[in-house]
């Protein structure tokens, strides 16, 4: 995905929406993005948490709305 296509994607979505990215622990891993997904997120640290489908029946009260960026790999 280049810039532009990143733009595009994210120009419609609220400024206060939070933004989410895979993690890698050993940070040594990268990747192109792929797309990226509206879901939902609840924190369980200030580094990691769970992302949410809006019709899982068992997302937790405090999940927010945010946007995932998703890798290729």
């Amino acid at each position: 995905m280049t810039v532009a296509e990143l733009r595009a994607a994210l120009a419609d979505l609220p400024d206060t929406l939070l933004v989410i990215v895979q993690s890698d622990s050993e940070g040594d891993n990268y990747s192109p993005v792929a797309d990226i997904e509206l879901a939902l997120y609840t924190p369980a640290s200030t580094w990691e948490g769970s992302r949410h489908g809006s019709d899982e029946p068992h997302t937790p009260r405090t999940a927010s709305p945010a946007v995932f960026i998703v890798p290729i790999c």
